[in-house]
């Protein structure tokens, strides 16, 4: 719960089985006994009981380690293609240039 100021207020629950009900929610979902997440009531006596903290209602979203693992490898793949591609040409241009040295070779 958040007052006027939008500081966190941390209420006191009166009904300490709601708490304990809604806890123990939580841990089974967290651990996978439970498939679905706690209700939004549950989550809410969660809150205002100090056991987690909701800055915004924020679902879904960027991973941002993940797209920063993926664009590496992307980038490094890319420069791996160039270097390929550089050699590539090297070859074919020494070849086209000394075409006697390149049957010798093989």
């Amino acid at each position: 719960m958040k007052s006027k100021t939008g500081q966190k207020v941390i209420c006191m629950v009166n009904n300490n089985a709601e708490v304990t009900k809604a806890k123990k929610q939580l841990k089974d979902y967290m651990e996978g006994k439970r498939k679905t997440k706690p209700n939004k009531a549950a989550m809410d006596v969660l809150e205002q009981a100090g056991v987690i903290s909701k800055l915004d209602e924020m679902s879904g979203g960027v991973n941002r380690l993940k797209k920063a693992y993926r664009w590496e490898g992307f980038a490094r793949d890319t420069g791996r293609d160039a270097f390929d591609l550089g050699a590539y040409g090297y070859r074919k241009a020494k070849d086209a240039a000394n075409p006697v040295a390149s049957t010798v070779r093989g």
